[in-house]
């Protein structure tokens, strides 16, 4: 297929997601340090569920390329990196310059753009939760796919420890009381598919205070550091260990006849 290495963004939620990634960035990389166990245990799962020799893997939101970069470790592949954030792509670069190419679009406006059977994976990490997850959303990422290949699709259930914290400060910090719902339910109404639960660890026992600061920043999505932030910086280090649970989809394109 044609490779493009970086193609235009439609500036569809643009500024909020460069506002995490200008922001919120080193917070979140301060909570990602402390959920190592977490990237490493993903990672494990996505290598079991890749088709043996995918030569074509597409990664949809792929943040700052972590991900992809820790299966480029240990696979030989062209990864293709989306994301809606310009900044996003920018960090990809850096954190994963061997991929193929770097597409800083919405993934909406990115799938009329390709052909039909163009990978043999395609990922989505961490990355739909603003998506539209219907029946229409699915039928447009699977004609994406080879005979054969597989959508791998990971979210948060929002049965945890980390989600339970979230929702007993987020609306002391935003408007909206409702946090988020558990959308890993309506992927599975709507893809069904192989699928399981897995349950992760962040580890907060051994952090400064000022780590566990940012990470309550980040959970927070807060701009500065006030009383809830604190309040949930300390619970977060008293508490040592929380979990995060989230559901693994694996969904193959069945070969035609």
């Amino acid at each position: 297929m044609e490779l493009k290495q970086v193609t235009k963004n439609d500036g569809i939620r643009e500024p909020r997601v460069n506002g995490f990634y200008g922001r919120h960035f080193d917070n979140f990389l301060e909570f990602r340090r402390a959920s190592r166990p977490e990237y490493e245990g993903l990672t494990a799962i996505l290598l079991e569920r890749l088709p043996k020799n995918a030569k074509e893997i597409l990664d949809v939101g792929c943040g700052d390329g972590h991900i992809p970069a820790l299966l480029m470790e240990r696979i030989s592949a062209n990864f293709h990196l989306l994301d809606q954030s310009a900044l996003a792509i920018e960090k990809a670069r850096m954190r994963a310059p061997a991929a193929v190419e770097f597409i800083a679009e919405d993934v909406n406006s990115y799938l009329p753009t390709i052909p039909d059977r163009s990978f043999d994976a395609i990922l989505a990490v961490n990355s739909l939760y603003g998506a539209t997850l219907d029946r229409n959303f699915a039928e447009r990422i699977m004609a994406k796919l080879i005979d054969g290949g597989v959508f791998i699709l990971v979210l948060a259930t929002g049965n945890s420890q980390f989600v339970d914290l979230q929702k007993k400060y987020w609306s002391s910090v935003h408007e909206d009381s409702d946090y988020k719902k558990n959308i890993f339910e309506d992927a599975l109404r709507v893809f069904g598919g192989d699928w399981q639960i897995a349950r992760m660890p962040l580890e907060t026992g051994t952090l400064t205070t000022e780590q566990c600061e940012r990470i309550a920043m980040f959970m927070l999505y807060a701009d500065r550091l006030f009383e809830p932030v604190r309040e949930l910086a300390g619970e977060l280090h008293e508490l040592g260990s929380i979990t995060q649970e989230y559901g693994i989809l694996c969904i193959s394109r069945k070969r035609e006849r």
